[in-house]
């Protein structure tokens, strides 16, 4: 599939009237963008260029196939590129992209699924929002093999306003998470509320689960303290790579509080499905319940990948036997 992509891609790049190059850059404008053609003389008439219908400030033309154009402020979008020359009009088929900085906001458990003891887990989310602008959750530009183009999916959290997230028919339970793209400089005045309740049981209110931003992401070894170990709870260590990246796996080793003496080990091997775009999640079942683990009160959790640059945020959840009521650990 991709391989056929980047071959229509590059037909139409063929097709094309010119070539420019970068493909992006911010809202303000000012990026110096090269035009090249080998069908066009960017000599004959007055070169005009429009990004997004607007007309670029400056146009130099530097020989019959090489011409600069500077982008106009515009607001975020996957921009059409337009050349005029003299009568004649000339469009691409990849577009400009003005790109708002955004970094991924994840939602740990965003799914609705069966769980032990009849349980039937499912999750509320809201987004209040204390800025005055209508804010989209998901990116507005999307890069693939190198084209930009409108991603198309859409959340908006009106100003000053709150937004619940559709999530159960989204997600399924291997991978439960959900990654958003706030922009950068709205992100502080979004807040979220995300809620983990048994739907089998009407009087359940529900746990709350942090969101984690990228500062909750870290590189090198992780840390869960004061681990309560307990055979009445069953536990779930879930494990979240920030990048889309695939590593060699992870280590999780379980440490006795008192005198930090190793007591479990084990090991992850870190895969990403092909069949699905979400980033790497490891799931640790009932990690507490080995021997070695019960016969103490509490223990020490480290999480090491074996990349050093990888950088990971933990989630541990221990949920009690009888009342089913979780509680909530994470990395730090």
């Amino acid at each position: 599939m991709m391989l056929t992509a980047l071959v229509f891609a590059t037909v139409l790049a063929a097709e094309d009237a010119f070539n420019f190059y970068p493909n992006y850059g911010p809202l303000a404008g000012g990026t110096d963008v090269k035009f090249t053609t080998t069908r066009l003389d960017w000599r004959f008439g007055t070169a005009q260029v429009f990004f997004g219908g607007v007309t670029s400030p400056t146009v130099t033309v530097v020989s019959a196939t090489e011409m600069h154009a500077v982008t106009p402020p515009h607001s975020e979008a996957a921009a059409d590129v337009e050349v005029r020359l003299g009568d004649k009009s000339y469009s691409s088929f990849f577009k400009f992209g003005y790109v708002r900085p955004r970094d991924p906001l994840l939602v740990p458990i965003a799914a609705s699924f069966p769980g032990a003891f009849g349980t039937r887990w499912t999750t509320d989310a809201w987004v209040f929002n204390d800025s005055g602008e209508g804010t989209n959750l998901f990116s507005e530009v999307c890069v693939s093999l190198g084209a930009v183009f409108p991603c198309g999916e859409r959340a908006i959290v009106p100003a000053h306003g709150a937004l619940q997230l559709e999530l159960a028919a989204r997600r399924e339970p291997n991978f439960p998470q959900l990654y958003l793209n706030p922009p950068n400089d709205v992100a502080s005045r979004l807040h979220f509320s995300v809620r983990v309740r048994d739907a089998s049981r009407p009087d359940d209110i529900g746990t709350q689960i942090p969101v984690a931003r990228r500062s909750d992401f870290r590189k090198g070894r992780l840390e869960l303290l004061n681990v309560p170990v307990n055979g009445g709870l069953r536990s779930l260590l879930r494990i979240y790579d920030e990048m889309l990246t695939l590593h060699a796996g992870v280590t999780v080793r379980a440490f006795d509080m008192e005198n930090n003496a190793l007591l479990a080990q084990r090991r992850l091997e870190e895969f990403l499905p092909t069949d699905n775009p979400a980033r790497t999640t490891l799931l640790l079942y009932d990690f507490l319940g080995t021997p070695e683990v019960r016969s103490r009160s509490s223990i020490r959790i480290e999480i090491e990948e074996d990349d050093p640059n990888a950088a990971l945020w933990a989630l541990l959840t221990l949920t009690d036997n009888v009342t089913q009521r979780v509680t909530v650990i994470t990395s730090q």
